[in-house]
């Protein structure tokens, strides 16, 4: 699950969107994909729609959905190598981005702190009422 950053697909799904990907055999000319693209030396996915295929030189020619009303030749569009492609976005939630984005859900070591915390009052929690139980067969 990635989370859309960014305005590109405006049309399609917005900023703070989560998509699910999933990676294909082929693609087609209207799929929407997710790449590996390089700027200025640090790596990025970015979403797209493919809107040509280039067999011979094997490059995907794609374009974000905020542009769609206007010619390819107005727009920045972005070739893809074929073996740059993570996958064709399968999956679009809403807004859910929002929630995975938080800070506190980025800090990995607190969400195990609070897991562990959690498991123990579980755990605590199960043995009072097991007591509680015996208790309750011996009478008292």
């Amino acid at each position: 699950m990635l989370v859309v950053v960014g305005e590109s697909m405006e049309a399609t799904f917005t900023d703070k969107d989560a998509i699910i990907i999933k990676k294909q055999r082929s693609y087609q000319e209207g799929d929407v994909i997710t790449f590996y693209h390089s700027v200025d030396g640090s790596i990025n996915r970015i979403t797209h729609r493919i809107i040509e295929i280039n067999e011979d030189e094997k490059i995907y020619i794609t374009m974000g959905d905020k542009y769609k009303s206007l010619q390819s030749d107005q727009v920045a569009t972005e070739e893809v190598d074929f073996d740059d492609v993570v996958g064709k976005v399968v999956v679009v939630i809403p807004w859910l981005g929002n929630l995975l984005s938080l800070s506190i859900l980025q800090n990995k070591g607190l969400i195990l702190t609070l897991l562990i915390i959690f498991s123990l009052l579980t755990l605590f929690l199960y043995i009072l009422i097991l007591k509680d139980k015996r208790r309750a067969k011996r009478g008292y």
